[in-house]
């Protein structure tokens, strides 16, 4: 494995705004690196999404959004010994090449999940198609961890909503719902706590697809008592009817 892929695979665990930080911070340092002027654009998509995805001839087509990222080049600065001259260029070639390659397989992962979900993104599913690390990974032939790294934390902007890329893996879907349901126990009225029956329909509302079965699995994995037993620590608690 090359430095440069090396450095590309560790660069995909960065936000958006933490690889713009860190670029900026690159430039400071390394003299060889040059800021290379573009000209003002703005395409609408904020400034913390990492991808866009739009419609072209009925298929949804996915885009890098570069909106504040420096675009990095090779400068050739004066007054550098030839040592540390060396050095600095090696690392500035090896920077850029791996920003280079982070966003090709950024893209690579992205367009194949995207792919996979075009009836959800086009209002036509309520939940997303549960995708597998390994599977993309072995289609793109990058190892899973990879594709982990893409995934995580990067965001997608569809028609003025954002989202979670994470949420078309089967691991973010579990997360999505876990947090939905810690969501919804946590607003509900103490006196009436909110059984797995309602819990499952109130999730359905929100476009989740679960059934009781599946509340109940994802509730007892975060340890949270059932309705009765929420509203008998409440009485516990001092609360009980007068």
């Amino acid at each position: 494995m090359t430095r440069s892929l090396r450095r590309a695979i560790s660069l995909l665990s960065f936000s958006k705004n933490e690889l713009i930080q860190f670029l900026d911070d690159a430039l400071r340092r390394n003299p060889y690196l040059v800021n290379s002027p573009v000209l003002p654009f703005s395409n609408g998509v904020p400034v913390e999404c990492d991808l866009m995805v739009f419609s072209q001839g009925g298929h949804c087509q996915v885009a890098l959004n570069w909106e504040g990222l420096p675009r990095l080049s090779i400068g050739n600065p004066s007054g550098m010994t030839p040592q540390d001259g060396e050095s600095l260029h090696h690392d500035a070639r090896s920077l850029v090449e791996a920003v280079a390659r982070r966003g090709e397989i950024l893209y690579a992962v992205a367009e194949h999940a995207v792919a996979c979900q075009g009836l959800f993104l086009k209002g036509q599913r309520a939940t997303p198609v549960p995708l597998k690390f390994r599977e993309i990974a072995q289609r793109l032939k990058l190892h899973e961890s990879t594709v982990s790294r893409a995934v995580n934390g990067k965001i997608i902007y569809r028609q003025g909503q954002m989202l979670e890329l994470s949420a078309f893996f089967a691991k973010g879907r579990r997360q999505l719902i876990r947090g939905a349901i810690e969501e919804l126990i946590g607003c509900e009225n103490l006196e009436d706590p909110l059984g797995d029956e309602t819990l499952a329909r109130l999730l359905q509302e929100k476009g989740l697809e679960v059934s009781r079965r599946t509340v109940t699995k994802h509730r007892h994995a975060l340890r949270i008592p059932q309705s009765r037993g929420r509203l008998k620590c409440f009485h516990d608690d001092g609360n009980r009817p007068e």
